[in-house]
């Protein structure tokens, strides 16, 4: 294959890895099914009640309730070398972020002569590891393999 044909079919791989990574982080967690109640709002009781409760008083709850944790904000970064689509990934961040208010999607792109891979190298002692990352090749690969989630089982491969 030439160079151009192998440099699409990764950019097609980072674009749909991309999405399939951000569906999964910000789909929402399944609620089990809010119990629904015996009477239509606007039905009232057909009999009153002929005796008073005997149940006894209870107490006042101790503590103010809580109020249900804020939504957690997923942030989602890729890091990529191809200067030539990163006006592309750069839109399509922006426009899902829009449509995503939960999710902040950053693309920063290294290129042009630069050193990728020796940024990357610094992304990683920083603890500052992006989402995705392209990698360089076979040698890119052995260098990274450990930071390579295996995606051979997903529904999509």
């Amino acid at each position: 294959m030439s160079k151009k044909t192998w440099t699409t079919v990764l950019i097609v791989l980072l674009v749909v890895a991309a999405a399939v990574a951000i569906y999964f982080l910000t789909r929402p967690a399944e609620k089990p099914a809010e119990p629904q109640a015996t009477l239509a709002p606007t039905e009232a009781p057909t009999a009153a009640p002929t005796e008073a409760p005997t149940a006894a008083p209870t107490e006042a709850p101790t503590e103010a309730p809580t109020e249900a944790p804020a939504a957690t904000k997923v942030d989602f970064s890729v890091f990529q070398l191809k200067v030539e689509i990163d006006p592309m990934i750069q839109a399509f961040a922006k426009l899902y972020n829009e449509k995503n208010p939960g999710v902040n999607v950053t693309v920063e792109t290294l290129g042009g002569g630069a050193d990728y891979g020796g940024a990357l190298k610094a992304k990683l002692a920083a603890d500052q590891m992006p989402t995705i990352f392209m990698i360089e090749g076979k040698g890119g690969y052995e260098l990274w393999k450990d930071y390579i989630a295996d995606q051979s089982e997903a529904d999509w491969v």
